[in-house]
């Protein structure tokens, strides 16, 4: 399909053609795709059952309906509304809590009276450009391993195989407000713009995409080759396509000299680059304003495609959730530090509990040697935690009552140094009163003479 704009003398063709597929694993699509001149976009939904379709749809249906006039702001602002939309539903309506979606979309806008393709993003559905012959992504994945190749710690390599590649750190709808990474394009000639979900490049190569949009001309065959071959690479997730071509545009030897130099966009001709700047990675803090409704201008025109029905089938959606590795959890909020928060700060309270229990109190014991001791903890120790030794009295065990014997050989705790001292002190009283009644006893023995001269004791 084609269409073409007219602005200000410059005459702007487009033809698109779009593609999507529930997958070979899952049992319902969750993905979503825009096709209303001026605006493209994909969404893929999460939260497992229905909540990622409905998450997915919603925002697109948001996006589609809030644009208020044919600039960048709209659309950012649109693509924020569209997150307030799906935020409030996963708090109002408990089936959908938890949802979310990601969201990639293209669209023709006006800046200083000229016309130029919007690209905004939220999450890692990714668009990518063809030119000349090259494949370039032109958004950044909003996801855990992007941060760390971006960073140095891994490979791009690396990211295709680590075990946390499906970790998003951004996407619509888990918190009240949510960043959105932008960028002006100049639309050149001959460029072709490609939106798809994950399940495209998880299961296809770039080089192999590239083939694709190189060979084939028809962008709605395309978009079909594409999503055949995500099948046949696995179908492990709904893979989604849309192309968007400039037919008729700018010629790139009238791109204006760069005010600024591009990073992240390697590989575009350098006389083109002059022409695509990203606007930011966090375009503006809060959140736009709603439209009343006699702000909004008329809908917009259906989408091309739509997705398929809900799928009620629960266990259809639990398989779904096992296979996928629960996508619900793949985001990255402040929910999940303050998560950790309060569990360290839990764990922190029962390790202090624990240490306070082990070394709060005293008792008297023996020591090796069987001196009578005073020890700090508990009788035995608690987990890691073994009694210490405080001091030595100068009694042992010999020295000790015999009733008191079992007192001591069982640890009875005292509540100080000076409850225990006071303790051993009447060890001593009771252990000194014990030897002068022994030493004060004395023994009177009377002879009695026997038979035979023996005599008896007495």
């Amino acid at each position: 399909m084609s269409a073409e704009q007219e602005r200000g003398g410059q005459v702007t063709q487009l033809r698109w053609g779009s593609a999507t597929d529930v997958g070979r694993v899952r049992s319902n699509n969750q993905d979503s795709s825009l096709v209303a001149l001026p605006l493209f976009a994909v969404a893929d939904g999460m939260g497992g059952h229905a909540a990622g379709e409905v998450a997915s749809r919603l925002a697109l249906d948001t996006l589609r309906n809030s644009i208020t006039d044919q600039s960048l702001e709209s659309l950012v602002a649109g693509v924020k509304l569209a997150n307030t939309r799906v935020f409030e539903m996963s708090h109002t309506d408990p089936s959908m809590r938890g949802m979310g979606t990601t969201l990639c979309a293209v669209a023709l806008v006006i800046i200083d009276g000229h016309e130029r393709l919007a690209v905004v993003n939220v999450g890692d559905s990714r668009v990518y450009v063809l030119q000349d012959g090259a494949l370039i992504q032109v958004s950044e994945d909003h996801s855990l391993v992007e941060s760390m190749v971006r960073q140095g710690t891994i490979t791009p390599e690396q990211a295709k195989v680590h075990p946390q590649r499906n970790i998003l750190t951004r996407a619509l709808g888990i918190d009240g407000e949510v960043g959105v990474d932008s960028w002006e394009v100049a639309p050149f000639s001959g460029d072709r713009y490609l939106l798809c979900s994950d399940g495209l490049f998880n299961e296809v190569t770039d080089d192999r995409i590239a083939e694709v949009l190189t060979d084939n001309e028809d962008p709605q065959e395309a978009a079909e080759i594409l999503v055949q071959m995500a099948n046949e690479g696995g179908g492990r997730d709904n893979i989604t396509v849309v192309i968007v071509d400039v037919v008729e545009g700018l010629d790139p030897a009238e791109a204006e000299a760069p005010e600024q130099a591009v990073v992240g966009l390697e590989g575009f001709d350098p006389e083109k680059t002059a022409a695509i700047t990203p606007i930011g990675d966090w375009v503006e803090d809060t959140l736009p304003p709603e439209p009343s409704e006699h702000d909004l201008p008329p809908p917009l025109p259906p989408p091309f495609h739509t997705d398929a029905e809900l799928d009620d089938d629960d266990d259809d959606a639990d398989r779904e959730l096992a296979l996928s590795g629960s996508r619900a959890s793949r985001i990255l909020t402040w929910r999940t530090g303050a998560f950790t928060a309060s569990l360290l700060t839990v764990v922190g309270i029962a390790t202090l509990a624990v240490v306070w229990y082990a070394r709060g109190t005293y008792y008297v014991g023996f020591d090796a040697r069987d001196r009578v001791t005073l020890f700090k903890g508990q009788p035995g120790g608690v987990l890691w935690l073994q009694p210490t030794v405080v001091k030595h009295y100068d009694i042992t065990r010999s020295d000790v009552p015999t009733g008191k014997l079992s007192v001591i050989e069982e640890g009875k705790p005292r509540g100080s140094e000076e409850d225990a001292d006071a303790y051993v002190d009447s060890l001593k009283d009771e252990a000194g009163r014990l030897g002068t009644d022994t030493s004060s006893t004395t023994t009177t023995v009377t002879t009695v003479p026997t038979v035979a001269g023996a005599t008896v004791s007495v």
